[in-house]
């Protein structure tokens, strides 16, 4: 099978145009694209598989104009049915990053000390969603001119078998600036953790240059303690608005992500607040169709009552259903998105999906409960306005009320 063409997406077996057999088609039926330095691990059902991707290999190689990614995709029954593909790290061209040496580890077995029946989630026992997944990176530049610089070796984990992942980790130490070709190069990880999926341990190559111009390349190690948040490094533009550059603020089970653009709220209704930044992006090379899941790194907690809002381009706003979305992290957001549906912006089914998205606070409203006139003789109704009037009496206070849909 051909699991590393990008062309293809979901694959079912009981889908007449996208069957199994679909995956046959050979390197003839696209000579652009390009897969390298293919992984993959298996545990029981769950096949996670990956690889180095470019759409067209001699942009890649011999210009800047295009680059390569670090693609994975999955089939949770054996390999009967295969998801699209997914996008790990959507460097753009722009970036001048190409991605080598991707690394996929399965959990280890279970050790002799797994007590399946007591503590079955104990660190001894196996988790079979398990897995991390690592990857260097390199300079991308004219290979006929000059080799890229080894640049930095990041890493993730996924303890749902890859429909999510954890914050992107810096595998690489000291460094100051992710990707910096100015930094000492890091390479070739090598990756464990204990059977339960916690305590990730890496060890990788990296090489240093002294003050007489000696080079010295060493075996470095670090346990998941010591990494460092790569962050997601931004380009401020005139008018404020940030570009994410390298790593990524939302990720999706399907797909590749571009365009990412974060800036202040365009949404114009009074009915909300707020407090969070506004994500514009796209993604691509969908089924068309299709449903996907998509992770957004708000990078701050969300207030409590916040509501996920979709802006439309007149400022206007759609809040997306209760049943649509989740918070799973105090600044993580999942939601599910259809092509074509109400929360794609362009509405029409065609593999793609546009989405402006932003967090909204209901505005609180002011409801004076009404105050009682009636009485027998006159004597009730003098009792509670007094009580009002001295801010003891319940009946003459205002409540408010958060209302959201």
């Amino acid at each position: 099978m051909n699991l590393s063409t990008n062309s293809i997406g979901e694959v079912k077996s009981d889908d007449t145009t996208k069957t199994i057999a679909a995956l046959t088609i050979t390197t003839e039926n696209n000579n652009l694209e390009d897969a390298r330095a293919h992984r993959g691990a298996i545990r029981g059902d769950t096949i996670l598989f990956g690889y180095s991707y470019t759409a067209d290999w001699a942009l890649a190689k011999y210009t800047t104009e295009n680059n390569y990614n670090f693609f994975t995709r999955r089939s949770y029954d054996g390999g009967h049915t295969w998801t699209g593909t997914q996008n790990l790290t959507n460097y753009l061209p722009e970036a001048a990053v190409d991605i080598k040496e991707p690394r996929i580890v399965g959990a280890p077995s279970s050790t002799s000390a797994c007590d399946p029946v007591n503590a079955p989630e104990g660190v001894n026992c196996q988790d079979p969603n398990a897995f991390i997944l690592a990857w260097g990176s390199v300079k991308n530049t004219y290979a006929h001119i000059e080799a890229g610089a080894e640049l930095d070796v990041f890493v993730t984990k996924t303890k749902d078998g890859g429909r999510t992942y954890e914050p992107l980790k810096l595998v690489s130490a000291n460094v100051d600036v992710p990707l910096d070709p100015e930094g000492e190069p890091d390479f070739e990880s090598q990756l464990t953790m204990k059977p339960n999926g916690d305590n990730l341990y890496t060890v990788w190559m990296e090489t240093s240059t002294d003050a007489a111009g000696n080079e010295d390349t060493v075996v470095r190690y670090r346990a998941e303690a010591d990494l460092d948040d790569a962050g997601a490094p931004t380009t401020i533009l005139a008018d404020g608005t940030a570009i994410y550059n390298l790593t990524r603020p939302i990720t999706v089970d399907q797909g590749s992500v571009s365009g990412i653009v974060v800036s202040t709220t365009t949404a114009t209704g009074t009915e909300y607040t707020y407090p969070m930044q506004q994500f514009s992006y796209n993604v691509t090379g969908l089924e068309v169709g299709s449903t996907i899941s998509v992770t957004i790194n708000f990078g701050g907690t969300l207030p409590e009552d916040a509501v996920l809002l979709k802006v439309n381009a007149d400022g206007s706003t759609v809040e997306v259903e209760s049943a649509d979305w989740e918070l799973i992290g105090d600044n993580l957001v999942q939601v599910s998105i259809t092509d074509g549906g109400y929360l794609d912006e362009d509405g029409a089914k065609d593999g793609a999906i546009i989405d402006p998205v932003t967090v909204g606070v209901p505005v609180a409203t002011v409801e004076p409960t009404p105050v009682s006139t009636s009485s027998s003789g006159g004597s009730l109704g003098l009792i509670e306005l007094l009580f009002g009037f001295f801010g003891l009496g319940v009946l003459a206070r205002k409540r408010v009320r958060v209302t959201r849909k």
